[in-house]
């Protein structure tokens, strides 16, 4: 066990339940991710549509996300990132 709740990893599944949970008690709107420098970060939101519960926001999910809002301010712009997001 490490830090207060485990390896501080957005990508961690275990991370991702802990943030899960505690959005759930918590009644949040948001739960943000980071590891220890900051330079991953992941996110969970309500479930979109209505339906119960949350989602995480993390990786692929997260760059299309962020691209759809940065494309519908500048069209045609272009988005580049590294191989880890072409799963």
């Amino acid at each position: 066990q490490y830090f207060p709740n485990g390896i501080p990893n957005p990508e961690n599944p275990e991370m991702v339940q802990k943030t899960l949970a505690a959005c759930e008690a918590a009644n949040a709107d948001l739960g943000i991710m980071f590891d220890t420098d900051g330079d991953r970060a992941g996110f969970v939101a309500r479930a979109p549509g209505g339906k119960p519960g949350y989602e995480a926001l993390n990786r692929n999910r997260l760059i299309a996300l962020l691209s759809v809002g940065l494309a519908n301010d500048s069209p045609g712009c272009a988005v580049v990132t590294d191989s880890v997001t072409s799963e």
